[in-house]
C-alpha cells in the first residue's frame, strides 16, 4: 500500500478563499481550485483508494472511475511538483 505525504517545506494559506500552496524548496506557488483543495486536505497519510472513497462520498453524483482518474492525475502533479512524498507501507 502507499501513503500519501505532504512535503515537510509546504506552506498552505487561504488567500481570497483560496487554498495556496508554496513550495518553499523551490519557491513556486500554486492556487487550488475548491476539489483540489478538498483533495489536498484530505491526503495527509491517506491511501489513493481511501482518498477516493472519501471524495466521492462527497461527490456521489460523480462517476467513481472518472472521479479515481482525475485524483490519480492530481496526485501525480503533486508528486512532480515535490508537493507530496508517495511513501510504502
Amino acid at each position: 500500500m502507499t501513503r500519501l505525504k505532504k512535503s515537510s517545506y509546504v506552506m498552505t494559506d487561504e488567500v481570497d478563499g483560496a487554498t495556496m500552496l508554496c513550495n518553499t524548496k523551490t519557491v513556486e506557488f500554486f492556487r487550488l481550485n475548491t476539489t483540489a483543495a478538498q483533495v489536498w486536505r484530505l491526503c495527509e497519510g491517506s491511501d489513493l483508494d481511501n482518498l477516493v472513497k472519501r471524495l466521492h462520498a462527497m461527490y456521489p453524483q460523480e462517476n467513481s472511475k472518472a472521479l479515481r482518474d482525475t485524483v490519480e492525475k492530481f496526485v501525480e502533479s503533486l508528486k512532480l511538483a515535490d508537493l507530496i512524498e508517495l511513501r510504502k507501507v
